[in-house]
């Protein structure tokens, strides 16, 4: 069985088929039996991934019989185009059968073996649990979660393909595919960090696109999509929250602050989702100052308290602490709420209250602190550079992309995306309790065109509104 795997891929203008040299290094990475175990292809659009993931994908699968899962997020677009993609490519002589209701082709392999090639969407990656995979291709991976990214991972159990995951995407700022793959920084071991391999590209690459394709891009669209979509830079994406942090302007070194100013803490409970906390001072005028954080999985309250809390308290006085009103709910059948276990653990100093959860209203009170002030062209919030937790959560802080049917509602509203958010609202906590910056010396509509009232009149009012008590011996 032979077939040439170039014919895969389009002609270029001199009529021969030839692949990029994008798309070599990344094919030559997957290909390596003792190469990385995951590769990933970031790149700009028409940078030619997806068929690249699919000649790639059908390589394995005719060289290592097994089964495989191509997988993107949403259905109709795994069918409309990876799919499709993918039977373009595919020799039609290798295809053995062609299950088109569930998506799912059976293609020769060597030695007279066949493979399976799934195609399943990862909007409910729970699924595929069941499986047992020689290999994975995930299209599109900055709309997939990172858990199902984990869940397939502990799907590559079958040996008879090379067991590799490989992903194809458009960067999306700092999403887990910017930390798996670039950044890297919460590998424990060295080692570990080989097994992945970042292949970065821009819609440049590509020389066989049409010669009107980029330059339209460039000269209609605005310097952050095109630094995303074109030049494929991780820094920036859509729908950023809070678009006004920068971390030349909010980020500051590690410092000693006065102890006279006021301490807050904002808190945010979990145990298999993280519980979080963020440590603040506040100035004379109101500047906050977010100095440290915790950020902890799997930890009961007894436990964050005495390892977390009152470590990072130490012998400051705190004047108080906010936490997510949701831990007042009890739990199961104990009839014992969370905000009671940490009010039973907290140092009997510190007050613990319960946080306003007003969501938009908290994020538009976060945004206003983030903003600069053109009079002293300062913000009023600071964030220590060793919350790096807090920080990278900023960053990639983002609304919840509306679906095709909400996104003509007029009631539809934006909501952030629950994901990697708990320090986020943390200080949505702590903020909301701070006086809002916009009502500083705001003076009130019904107000307006008021004078001071006389010190006479002010005595009457004072008088009306706190009258003297009755003497019980001059009222008969």
């Amino acid at each position: 069985m032979k077939f040439n795997l170039l014919e895969c891929f389009p002609p270029g203008p001199d009529g021969t088929h030839s692949m990029l040299p994008k798309q070599k290094i990344f094919f030559s990475q997957v290909m390596k039996k003792n190469g990385p175990k995951y590769v990933s292809f970031i790149s700009g659009v028409g940078g030619g991934k997806t068929i690249t993931g699919c000649v790639t994908m059908l390589a394995q699968a005719v060289l290592y019989p097994s089964t495989y899962l191509i997988c993107r997020q949403y259905y109709p677009e795994l069918r409309d185009t990876t799919y499709r993609m993918f039977k373009q490519i595919c020799p039609k002589e290798l295809i053995l059968e062609d299950r088109a209701t569930d998506m799912s082709l059976t293609i020769k392999a060597v030695g007279g073996k066949v493979s399976t090639i799934l195609f399943r969407p990862l909007e409910e990656p729970d699924k595929l649990r069941s499986l047992n995979l020689g290999g994975f291709f995930i299209d599109e991976a900055s709309q997939v979660s990172e858990e199902a990214f984990m869940l397939l991972q502990g799907r590559l159990r079958d040996s008879g393909g090379l067991r590799k995951g490989i992903c194809i995407s458009n960067p999306n700022g700092h999403d887990w595919l910017y930390r798996w793959f670039y950044k890297q920084d919460f590998f424990k071991v060295e080692e570990e960090k080989n097994k992945y391999f970042l292949i970065r590209g821009t819609s440049l690459d590509n020389i066989f696109l049409p010669d009107d394709y980029i330059d339209t891009m460039l000269n209609s669209w605005d310097a952050q999509r095109i630094e995303r979509e074109v030049m494929g830079s991780f820094d920036t994406f859509d729908g950023a929250i809070y678009d006004e942090f920068r971390r030349d302007v909010h980020v500051i070194p590690p410092q000693e602050l006065p102890k006279s100013w006021t301490r807050v803490i904002g808190l945010d409970a979990g145990y298999r989702n993280p519980a979080a906390g963020v440590f603040a001072a506040v100035d004379g005028d109101g500047v906050i100052y977010i100095y440290d954080e915790y950020y902890v999985k799997e930890k009961l309250v007894t436990e964050i308290v005495s390892e977390y809390l009152i470590p990072k308290i130490g012998m400051d006085t705190i004047s108080a602490a906010y936490i997510d009103p949701a831990t007042k709910q009890t739990r199961g059948q104990t009839g014992v709420s969370e905000f009671s276990t940490y009010m039973e653990c907290m140092p009997p100093m510190v007050p613990l209250l319960l946080a306003n959860n007003a969501v938009e209203a908290g994020i538009d009170m976060v945004k206003t602190f983030f903003k600069v002030n053109p009079k002293t062209d300062k913000p009023r919030i600071y964030i220590s550079s060793n919350c790096v937790n807090l920080i990278e959560e900023l960053v990639q802080y983002r609304w919840d992309p509306l679906t095709s049917r909400q996104s003509g509602m007029m009631n539809d509203k934006e909501r952030p995306k629950k994901h990697n958010d708990h320090l986020c609202d943390a200080l949505r906590y702590l903020i909301m309790s701070r006086p809002d910056p916009n009502q500083k010396d705001k003076v009130p509509e019904y107000k307006k065109g008021w004078t001071t009232p006389s010190k006479q009149i002010q005595a009457e009012l004072s008088e009306l509104r706190n009258p003297k008590p009755k003497d019980p011996f001059n009222d008969y």
